[in-house]
């Protein structure tokens, strides 16, 4: 995991790894970084397609899906209420 400091991002690199690594490296991601409003999780596992999605949506997250050369990029956001 590395934190951005400038703009608070957390980037997770989960490539290479395949279910369920993806999102339990996330769900350590949200845990360790209890404060941090924006993550960033990279994937090379085609499943991690509907998984993280699912995932973000039971845990109240807004995530968002791009893929650049084989590789998924998940943004995923925190609600702030």
């Amino acid at each position: 995991m590395v934190k951005d400091e400038a703009n608070n991002i957390i980037t997770i690199n989960a490539q290479n790894l395949g279910c369920p690594m993806p999102i339990l490296k996330l769900k350590k991601g949200l845990s360790i970084y209890a404060q941090a409003v924006e993550f960033e999780l990279l994937v090379t596992d085609l499943g991690a397609k509907k998984d993280v999605p699912a995932f973000c949506k039971q845990q109240g997250l807004d995530s968002e899906m791009q893929e650049l050369n084989g590789i998924l990029i998940f943004k995923i956001k925190r609600v702030i209420s």
